[in-house]
This record gives structure tokens, sequence and C-alpha cells, in this order.
């Protein structure tokens, strides 16, 4: 059937392309006995950060539960910013710094001889965006999220551990109610990604979030070092706090490219995971709509008590 009849067919075509997305993506699919375990895969290379890849995950594991099978994440064998090239084929870095979804290891899956390899392209993301009536229940991915998407104890300690220092540096009480802005960096503007707002309309925007919901102050959540100078400099009657912000001054390129020319796997996957935490224990949000914000909305286990994500409609 082709796009123009659909488009004809009104109410109904939302269902059919929801039924095309699920045949393309079973096409690409490579099945192994009769398709006990589900497992997730995401060719990123140097293109993705962890917001992405829990978008997949959780993606994955909603299409799992669609189709009774267990959810398995491998990371062990798709090059990614937060695996050095001798762990490739050997480390699942999921297993690093979360847990397996359903408790099931990649090594099990595999060894039974009863799974489906999952297509490695984004088509996860169109799959649940066309389920719209769930797409557009926050509390439904939130429920999903809780219940697939969980850091280790491991890492848990350390980005709570490093999340506190801050705090403390920064001379905030460790209950501190902290409005979290989330910039993200340039290289948006190389590769066509959603426009972000400008510093004039944040700065605004938290001033008057701190004023009406009296925040203690703000958490600063961007790599890029132009927008975190010209932010910080246009709130100088804000108390604010920042872990690891502002580090690159050329973001011009795959922010995992520009990362990791500083930074070794670990470290870049620890950074991250901290600046998420953080975002999390704010009480509240503002910034451009980006990965980040995107999944900070349903990462919390509550909402915000306040949310502001300006979404520009348009691309760089």
């Amino acid at each position: 059937m082709g796009i123009k009849s659909m488009l004809k067919k009104g109410k109904s075509f939302v269902k059919d392309m929801c039924f095309i997305i699920k045949v393309n993506i079973q096409k690409s699919e490579i099945r192994k006995g009769n398709g006990k375990y589900f497992i997730i895969r995401y060719d990123s290379s140097m293109q993705a950060g962890w917001t992405v890849w829990e978008r997949v995950v959780l993606y994955g594991c909603i299409y799992a539960s669609d189709h009774k099978m267990v959810p398995v994440v491998d990371m062990k064998n798709f090059s990614s910013i937060y695996q050095e090239d001798s762990d490739f084929g050997k480390v699942n870095i999921w297993d690093k710094y979360y847990l397996q979804p359903a408790g099931v290891s990649l090594e099990k899956a595999i060894e039974s001889g009863n799974y489906v390899l999952s297509d490695t392209s984004q088509d996860w993301f169109n799959y649940v965006r066309m389920r719209r009536t769930k797409c557009r229940d926050t509390e439904y991915l939130r429920k999903c999220y809780q219940k697939f998407i969980r850091n280790n104890k491991q890492t848990l300690q350390i980005v709570r551990n490093n999340y506190n220092l801050m705090l403390q540096n920064a001379g905030f009480p460790k209950k501190a109610r902290l409005l979290g802005i989330c910039m993200r960096g340039t290289d948006y503007r190389e590769f066509h990604h959603m426009k972000q707002p400008e510093i004039s309309s944040l700065s605004i925007l938290a001033k008057e979030a701190v004023k009406e919901f009296n925040f203690d102050g703000v958490f600063i959540a961007t790599e890029d070092k132009q927008l975190f100078n010209a932010f910080k400099n246009s709130i100088p009657e804000v108390k604010f706090c920042y872990f690891k912000a502002g580090e690159f001054e050329n973001t011009k390129g795959y922010i995992g490219d520009v990362i990791r020319q500083e930074k070794t796997a670990h470290e870049a996957a620890i950074d991250y995971l901290t600046v998420l935490y953080s975002l999390n224990c704010c009480s509240g949000l503002g910034g451009g709509n980006c990965g980040a914000t995107i999944v900070a909305q349903y990462k919390r286990k509550t909402e915000y008590e306040y949310l502001n994500i300006i979404d520009l409609k348009e691309f760089y």
C-alpha cells in the first residue's frame, strides 16, 4: 500500500505506519530457535551518548514486552563512546554501568540458542513513537523506565558521591533544591539536530523560575565552554553549581569524537552519568529539546516541580 492511499484513510494512518515499521524491524531481525530472548543492539559508533542508548534500550524493552520476549542488552559487539578499542567483543559495556533489564546476561541468552537479534538501527524510536496513545503518556514511559533502566550499585555510588561533592564544593546543602539548566553543545549546528534556544531565553527562564519556585540555585549542564560562560555570566545574581561543565572549546564534530580526544571511555561514561544523575536530583528542569531533557522527563520517579523545555520545532 502506498503512502498516498494511507493518508486518505485518515485515522487508520498511524496504525498502518506502525505495522510497516514493525514489519521492517522484523525483516532486519536474526532469529534463532523460538526467540525467547530479545537481544537489543544499536550501531552508534561515536555518535550516541547514554541518553540515546537509554532510549534504544527502553524502546527495545517495550518492543520485547509487546512480543512476549525477554530483553537483553548487547553493548559488547558494537563500538560506542564508552568502549575502549581493547574491550570490543570482550566486555559488555552496558553491564559495567547498568543492570540487565530482566536480569539475564548476554552470554546466557546467546548460549540458549533461543533468541532474536534486533535490528541495529533507530527504528525502535519510530516503533514506540507510532504507538501514539502510550507514547504521549509520560507516566507510561516513566513506569517502563523504572522497570527496565537501572544503574548498578557501583555506578550509583560513584555518581552519588560526585553529586554530593559538587554540592559541598559549591556551598549547597545536601538536600538543595536546584533548577537544572541543560544546554546542548554546538555540534548540533553541524549535524542538523534540534535547534537550541538562545542563552538570553534560558537566562530569563532561570531567573524567573528561581524566584517563583524559591530554588536554592542552578545546576548547569553543558560540555560547551562558550555556552557555559555566556549563561553563567548572564545570571551573576544566581548561585550555581556544575560537574565538569564547559570543558570543550571546539565542539564541531560528533560529540563522542570530541569527548574521546580528551577522556578515556570510562571517564566519558561516568562524567555523563553524573550529569544525568544530577539533573535527576534537581527539583526543576529547563533547557532546549535534546536527548538529555527528553529522557529526564521520565527518568525521574516523580514529576519535576517545574519543567520548561523549549522546543523550537526547528533543526540546524
